[in-house]
């Protein structure tokens, strides 16, 4: 009996070449696919302003929502939130050779055009979709793409306070879209509020995270013009305005014993994690209580939805 030998194999130099040929485009677009995933930060946008959008289509819906609505609500909110993230990797490339040199820009994997194109085409399909929904969804979206660029060109370079407010209320609009395209509830702006304030405390601890290549390149962001010592005061202000919102809110959503269980033990950790940044400052530290403070705010509006949807089912 014959053993069947690979080597024994007769393959043309033209296949051989066709073979490598085909490696190494599956090589590289898998490079560009993980290229493209970083530059759209959807670790980002599953914990923060989809969940927004969606949470704020439950709580404000009369029952539960139509999950047309939910669907359009993840569509809209991952693609204007995307595109949001392409357009500031584009303006922040020279920035980010300092502050985040293995980003997709910085380190070649992704070309400024090609960002710039993703960015504008996921704005446009945020808000083409938006129009199944009402006039004023549409409205929130198109403020949303406009200002994702008017910050990224502008804003940003301006820092100080006027940087922080403003992207602190843009990053209410996720939960206004949401509550919108299933009410008129005025409760949805103190909710859009306590969100805008929270963003706004940990849009700062931000910046103290980007401090050295900030300043290098002249931004005056809030941790630039006041140091970082205070800016991680003036979060950890800002964050305690929120979280007084959202017990506002949670009286006005349900006053029962698990919410404000859940609230509270949510809240405990955010102050905590606030004192350890006003504690230390380094970068390190400052880029830990960030992704930490993305993480509690996630956990504060899955607190709301799930117990809107108890309430609901009872």
């Amino acid at each position: 009996m014959s053993q069947y030998n690979l080597s024994d194999v007769d393959i043309s130099p033209e296949k051989s070449e066709r073979y490598e040929a085909i490696s190494i485009t599956l090589v590289t677009l898998k490079r560009k696919i993980n290229a493209f995933y970083e530059l759209t930060r959807p670790w980002n946008w599953l914990r923060m302003q989809v969940p927004m959008a969606i949470c704020g289509a439950i709580l404000f819906a009369n029952g539960f929502p139509n999950l047309n609505i939910i669907l359009i609500c993840f569509i809209a909110g991952a693609s204007l939130s995307a595109g949001g993230y392409a357009i500031n990797d584009y303006f922040d490339r020279s920035i980010d050779i300092i502050n985040a040199p293995n980003r997709p820009i910085p380190s070649n994997r992704i070309a400024p055009l090609e960002a710039l194109f993703l960015a504008i085409f996921l704005s446009g399909v945020g808000i083409t979709i938006s129009l199944s929904l009402s006039w004023i969804n549409v409205i929130i979206a198109a403020a949303t793409a406009t200002y994702g660029f008017i910050y990224a060109i502008f804003l940003k370079r301006f820092g100080n306070l006027l940087d922080t407010v403003s992207f602190a209320f843009f990053m209410g609009f996720p939960v206004l879209y949401g509550a919108f395209a299933t009410s008129t509830n005025k409760m949805s702006l103190v909710l859009a509020f306590a969100v805008a304030m929270y963003i706004g405390g940990a849009h700062i601890i931000g910046t103290i995270k980007d401090l050295e290549g900030d300043r290098k390149n002249s931004c005056r962001t809030v941790a630039v013009v006041f140091g970082s010592k205070k800016a991680a005061k003036i979060a950890a202000g800002l964050t305690t305005i929120s979280l007084i919102l959202f017990w506002i809110f949670a009286t006005y959503l349900s006053r029962n014993f698990p919410s404000f269980l859940g609230l509270g033990i949510i809240s405990a950790f955010v102050l905590i994690s606030l004192l350890r940044l006003i504690h230390n400052q380094s970068k390190q530290k400052a880029k830990e209580i960030l992704s930490l403070q993305k993480t509690f705010l996630f956990a504060i509006l899955i607190v709301f939805t799930l117990v809107k949807l108890f309430s609901s089912l009872s």
